[in-house]
């Protein structure tokens, strides 16, 4: 706005007589350094309050109009001209100019600067706007990669990157963003290479960007450059600092490759030797990683390294006891290390024992530990309480989750919004006190707190697993949630819609799925399980059919005819299983590994034993499944000569694949006189778990239960392998019993299947 007055008198032809008295009472004036935002002070003159600037700027020109209407002759000197000064030249000139700088009167007609300093003033001021325009978009979070990648090259292109401290900014901001490694490692070479001194907090920042995304052999290269090119500059203070980006990042194994490193180097520069800071940051990456064990060997190590641990040492190494199952007798000795070390017992740690006693079914000591509490003068708080009823949701003991609701009343704790939600869950597992689970909730309403989703999908889940007799209370629980403004999600409809099966309601099944769709939830594998089941509780053949005409279910079509099969297995109607297997191939659908597991049972549960190798051999044929079993001479597996057995190969199926081609062995073992496989002897390969995660051989800890618990089946180690094959004489087989009740035991735990979801 005051830009344009200095152009005014030039310009406009009304005010001419303006310019001319102007230019007469500039040259009376002292010449003045320009200062950034001195405008208004001079149209103000050189006393009175500051006024607005359209005060100003009226008074102003009305004033010297008036004079220049009296030809000059009005008494009294004459009054100060308007700002002729230009706001693009002030911001240009820096606020300490010297006194012999060029005065108004030197300048051009009009007081304005010369075009060519203009320009070279409004190009300097046009590139620092652009450059802050950049930084600001290569920090922002709120940029997307793409743009803060484009900022970047602008930067780095106009070479507008001038000092360390900017480089180090934009690796700070640039450094959360796993997409964008590639960028912070450019700037740090850049920086290098033009001679800027690195400190070791950028290598830290590097270091953590670098694990952030996975590159841990940039990572092992930076802080060995760091250990090596900046070794007068690091000390224990830079290592903790990298050591709380790997907890923050939960890469405890680098954190403790750092401490052992720091604990190497510290032999020769004491400054790096591992502080108590230091240690306390590893056991609590440890902790968040889920690597208790690590943590508590960290605490015994300060005793080593000549460190006397602290509260929070012993607070760290007790939460992380509550990321494994049944520590319960190491967080007891943690606390016994921290009494012995002549400390008190704190909150925190006292807390985490009680929570993990209470996790592993003893809530006899969590108890004796609150009463401990109680003699060291510390008061239960809402989250000793959360950890212990928690601890009871693990345990399913829903009687001490009530007990310790109680003992909280008594001290006058306030149960809050995790506490309840945590005795729902306890309440609810399994079904067993589902009634709990309601009246808590409804408690829970009546205190003033509200109910969330999570909160009734527990109490929902407790009616599910508690049988027909709650179908009612499921839908009395989703009409709470419409009174609350709750929204279900699709797990809370599916253990509504299960609660109608259990009670054969299937058509109320439907509604709840209709009513699903209207909300504009998406059904997950978990409906559509429930859906079939419902279905086939009712004896509704064509419901799993009708499902998949009404409804886009692109790409689960297999699973939910696989669902359907595994109803009928787990009921006993095989014809239908067969029936549903030939819909599957008319409608052009690619049977996967379990159809066949599930269509070869129900043929030879019916005695159709050729028809089932003869689907074996198509499945073969199709490269679904290799050879599952086959007829070999014993004697090539160190059995009697001249004698058949059946070897049975398990590798590569899931535990209920492997499970049911098991069961249909046994069938065919147990099959006809005049069929070829019965009474021959059974060796089951199972593997040694390669392929299973740590090794641990899941599928023959599974048929040996299968052999052991539920088919009371006699059987051995086999001698043609370390423990990954078990054997099982024909006798035996024949005299066996209960596969038809393991068959249902297997459909029922595969659904719904986690791994497909």
């Amino acid at each position: 706005m005051f830009a344009a007055l200095p152009w005014l008198c030039a310009f406009c032809p009304d005010l001419g007589s303006l310019s001319s008295a102007s230019a007469a009472s500039r040259s009376q004036r002292e010449v003045r350094p320009s200062r950034r935002g001195s405008v208004l002070a001079d149209a103000a003159g050189t006393a009175g309050p500051r006024r607005p600037p359209s005060v100003l700027r009226g008074t102003a020109l009305a004033a010297a109009g008036a004079d220049a209407g009296a030809g000059g002759s009005a008494g009294g000197p004459p009054l100060p001209p308007p700002p002729l000064v230009s706001v693009v030249f002030e911001r240009a000139v820096p606020a300490s100019r010297p006194s012999g700088s060029q005065s108004s009167a030197s300048r051009p007609s009009g007081g304005r600067p010369s075009g060519r300093s203009v320009g070279k003033l409004s190009a300097q001021s046009a590139q620092d706007v652009a450059k802050a325009r950049w930084m600001a978009t290569a920090q922002s979070s709120f940029s997307s990669e793409e743009e803060r990648r484009k900022a970047l090259a602008q930067l780095r292109r106009t070479g507008s990157l001038a000092s360390a401290g900017e480089y180090v900014q934009l690796m700070e901001a640039l450094a959360p963003a796993p997409g964008l490694l590639r960028e912070v490692r450019t700037l740090l070479l850049e920086a290098r290479f033009r001679g800027f001194k690195v400190a070791p907090s950028v290598y830290s920042t590097a270091i953590a960007a670098s694990l952030a995304s996975g590159d841990v052999e940039w990572a092992n290269e930076l802080l060995q450059e760091l250990w090596t090119t900046r070794e007068g500059d690091i000390d224990a203070v830079d290592c903790s600092r990298i050591l709380s980006d790997c907890s923050r990042l939960g890469q405890w194994s680098y954190g403790l490759r750092i401490l052992e490193q720091m604990q190497e180097w510290g032999l020769s520069k004491r400054r790096l030797l591992p502080d108590l800071q230091a240690y306390n940051i590893a056991i609590t990456a440890c902790g968040r990683s889920g690597e208790a064990r690590q943590g508590l060997r960290l605490l015994g190590a300060l005793r080593d390294a000549r460190l006397e641990p602290d509260t929070f040492s012993f607070a760290a190494a007790a939460e992380a006891c509550k990321t494994e199952e049944g520590l319960w007798e190491e967080v007891l000795g943690v606390l016994e290390q921290l009494q012995a070390s002549g400390l008190e017992l704190d909150i925190v740690t006292s807390s985490c024992a009680t929570g993990v006693c209470a996790r592993a079914g003893r809530a006899d000591l969590s108890f004796q530990l609150l009463e401990e509490m109680e003699r060291c003068a510390l008061h239960p708080n809402e989250i000793t309480y959360n950890d212990m009823i928690n601890g009871c949701v693990s345990g399913r003991q829903w009687a001490h989750a009530l007990a310790l609701l109680g003992d909280m009343r008594a001290r006058a704790v306030a149960a809050n919004k995790m506490i309840y939600c945590s005795a729902i869950c306890a309440c609810g597992a399994e079904g067993v006190q589902w009634e709990y689970s309601i009246s808590l909730l409804q408690e829970m309403r009546r205190s003033g707190i509200s109910a969330e989703e999570r909160m009734y999908t527990a109490a929902m889940s407790a009616c599910a697993q508690a049988g027909a007799k709650t179908w009612e209370q499921a839908f009395a629980l989703l009409a709470g949630m419409q009174r609350d403004a709750v929204p279900p999600d699709a797990q809370t409809f599916a253990h509504a819609i299960r609660a109608c099966g259990d009670a054969e309601h299937w058509p109320r099944a439907l509604q709840l799925l209709e009513g699903m769709v209207e909300r504009g939830v998406t059904p997950n594998l978990y409906v559509f399980d429930a859906l079939v089941t419902a279905f086939e509780r009712g004896s509704y053949v064509e419901g799993p059919l009708e499902l998949l005409d009404g409804m886009r279910v692109h790409g689960q079509e297999v699973f939910i005819l696989n669902y359907a099969m595994a109803a009928c297995v787990r009921s006993g109607h095989f014809e239908r299983a067969l029936g549903l297997f030939a819909e599957q191939r008319g409608r052009g659908l690619s049977p996967d590994t379990y159809s066949y597991c599930l269509v070869m049972f129900a043929l030879m549960s019916l005695g159709q034993f050729a028809e089932a190798e003869e689907l074996h051999r198509q499945a073969m044929q199709a490269y679904v499944c290799p050879a599952w079993w086959r007829l070999v001479d014993a004697s090539t597996e160190g059995g009697q000569a001249g004698k058949e057995l059946v070897l049975v190969d398990l590798h590569f199926l899931l535990v209920p694949e492997a499970e049911l081609v098991v069961l249909m062995i046994l069938l065919m073992v147990r099959g006809h006189a005049g069929s070829p496989w019965r009474g021959k002897d059974v060796l089951v390969v199972c593997g040694r778990g390669l392929q299973s995660k740590n090794s641990e051989g899941k599928v023959k800890t599974a048929v040996v239960r299968l052999f052991e618990r539920e088919l009371k089946l006699k059987f051995g180690i086999a001698e043609r392998d370390k423990g990954g094959a078990l054997i099982a004489r024909g006798d035996d087989i024949l005299s066996c019993v209960g596969v038809s009740e393991a068959a249902g035991r297997i459909c029922s735990e595969v659904v719904p299947p986690i791994a497909f979801d």
